[in-house]
């Protein structure tokens, strides 16, 4: 279980209220709340069960499990009383894990001598008002390495039709609404009194990858790109979304 620790340690920065597959979920300097989730079963990860509640409005959520040499997989799975729905949202979700999954076993069966460990959880992020928005997190590394790559990846969807939701549907968002949301987290630091590290390149772009959470935009960042790489990836608000179909 040490690796889902050290998995858990450096989601650190990031909004993560309803974190399900690690051994525990730390809440990021903005001071969102962290949910607990009772998908998980004190058996499957040593977590004694807990109760969330259940949004108005909000999919049924539940953790699939998965096994197998190297591979550690939590992933969601919801239920709706759309057919459509729940299989549009499952389907896109479930491709993206398996397609991680075949990536790790393709290679170590190139590299049999230091395969490569992958750990997969997730997050929900939002799950009421017709939103439904998850991260799925992921966590690789070579047997015996000091370190690994973190990654995570942002799923939103209007949970009444099914459908995926892409940044252009939500908004016009530039360069400038990151900025803001950088500044933001820099005069958070500073008012925690602490030296802030964050950095805006010159060659900022918008991240296509986002989730939403209480009717805002948050656009992630890999590590490395805004802030040193021990703070892992970092979560930036660009503000509130348009009314989206």
């Amino acid at each position: 279980m040490k690796h889902w620790k050290r998995l858990a340690m450096i989601m650190a920065i990031g909004v993560l209220p309803f974190r399900v597959g690690a051994e525990e979920a730390v809440k990021d300097s903005a001071h969102v709340p962290v949910l607990k989730a009772g998908e998980v079963t004190s058996e499957q990860r040593a977590i004694p069960p807990l109760e969330v509640k259940q949004e108005e409005g909000a999919l049924t959520v539940s953790s699939v499990e998965k096994e197998s040499t190297r591979i550690h997989i939590t992933s969601p799975e919801v239920v709706s009383s759309s057919a459509m729905v729940q299989n549009s949202i499952n389907r896109e979700i479930r491709s993206y894990v398996e397609k991680l999954e075949k990536e790790i076993v393709k290679k170590n069966e190139k590299t049999k001598d230091t395969p490569t460990e992958l750990f997969i959880d997730y997050s929900v992020m939002d799950n009421k008002n017709g939103i439904f928005s998850v991260i799925i997190n992921s966590y690789t590394y070579k047997v015996n390495d000091a370190n690994g790559e973190q990654k995570e990846k942002g799923f939103s969807f209007n949970s009444t039709s099914g459908k995926k939701l892409h940044l252009y549907d939500l908004g016009n968002y530039k360069v400038e609404h990151v900025k803001t949301g950088v500044d933001a987290l820099v005069k958070m630091q500073k008012d925690e009194g602490f030296d802030s590290e964050y950095v805006i390149p010159e060659d900022l772009k918008v991240s296509k990858n986002f989730f939403l959470y209480e009717d805002r935009v948050y656009l992630i960042y890999d590590p490395g790109v805004l802030a040193p790489y021990s703070y892992g990836n970092v979560h930036v608000d660009v503000g509130p979304y348009k009314t989206h179909n």
